[in-house]
């Protein structure tokens, strides 16, 4: 996506270029391009304005990253889930616990019931980002979890054997 850049000093054509390229993922262009489609189909025009400020509202998957870096000790891990491995409506901030989900053993049969059990690996992870589930279904969060669990979760989220557990919100004590 291109965009004029704003020059509040007035233009001054030897300093910038007359355009600069707007980094956007797929993922970002899509809600921008439906709303211009919209505008043109409705016989509005579609501005430098109304792309800037679509542009603007979610920013760019850099600037996200940069906005809320992970603690001292923590790690920012990124989750492509299937459904079914997570609850709908997750918001950025929410409280999870996040499990490995193995996958059936490869020796077992159709009549074989194997149920295995979940191991947690992480019982208070915080999410950080929620892009809202595509046409498939799969959503794509980014999670923030003790820098020691980071590998082990890595691996398993490539492998598709994680889900994703909402949990209650805690409510501070009161003394009475």
């Amino acid at each position: 996506m291109w965009r004029k850049p704003e020059n509040p000093a007035g233009p001054q054509a030897d300093e910038q270029p007359p355009f600069q390229y707007l980094p956007l993922t797929t993922e970002e262009r899509r809600p921008m391009l439906a709303a211009s489609l919209l505008l043109l189909l409705l016989g509005g025009l579609v501005t430098t304005a109304v792309v800037k400020m679509q542009a603007d509202s979610g920013g760019t998957t850099a600037q996200r990253a940069e906005a809320s870096p992970p603690a001292s000790g923590s790690a920012r891990v990124g989750l492509d889930l299937e459904p079914g491995r997570f609850p709908y409506g997750l918001q950025s901030g929410a409280r999870v616990r996040i499990v490995h989900t193995p996958a059936s053993s490869p020796r077992s049969g159709p009549g074989d019931v194997a149920v295995r059990r979940g191991r947690v690996l992480a019982d208070n992870a915080r999410v950080d980002s929620v892009d809202p589930p595509r046409h498939t279904g799969h959503a794509r969060m980014t999670v923030i979890v003790d820098s020691a669990l980071s590998p082990d979760l890595a691996v398993y989220a490539s492998k598709g054997e994680i889900a994703v557990i909402d949990l209650p919100a805690r409510k501070a004590r009161t003394s009475g």
